[in-house]
């Protein structure tokens, strides 16, 4: 069974973002399209979390999943 995968948050990450709890992502949208990449190249082969921590998330536009994402 394929353990699932998460992808990290952190309104107060700075630097290269890979996702990874040492390098999250800083906001909502990254983690949306990195996921939507990570789908297109068959890279997920079970579930996706993403853990995003305590803080402020200011959006400039809707967040939306699309199936595309999942």
């Amino acid at each position: 069974m394929a353990r699932e995968m998460l992808l990290y948050v952190d309104a107060n990450a700075q630097g290269k973002a890979d996702g990874t709890a040492k390098n999250p992502f800083s906001n909502l949208m990254s983690a949306r399209d990195a996921l939507r990449q990570l789908r297109r190249k068959g890279k997920i082969k079970s579930g996706v979390r993403i853990l995003v921590t305590p803080g402020v998330y200011r959006q400039e536009k809707t967040l939306c999943f699309t199936p595309e994402v999942g």
